[in-house]
C-alpha cells in the first residue's frame, strides 16, 4: 500500500489576520477590523505523509 502525501502551503499575512497585529492599524485607518486579512499562499510549507491502518 502506497503512502499518501498531504502538502499544506504556507500563507503569507499582508495585513490583519491576527488581531494582535491589527491593533496599531486600527487607530490609523478605521475601515480595517480584526478578523479581516489579505492573505496569499506561498510555495514554502508542511509536507506529511499518511498510512491507512
Amino acid at each position: 500500500m502506497q503512502d499518501d502525501i498531504l502538502f499544506v502551503p504556507g500563507r503569507l499575512s499582508l495585513i490583519g489576520g491576527i488581531s494582535d497585529l491589527i491593533v496599531p492599524y486600527l487607530s490609523k485607518n478605521k475601515e480595517l477590523s480584526s478578523g479581516k486579512a489579505i492573505a496569499v499562499t506561498i510555495d514554502k510549507g508542511i509536507y506529511s505523509k499518511a498510512k491507512k491502518m
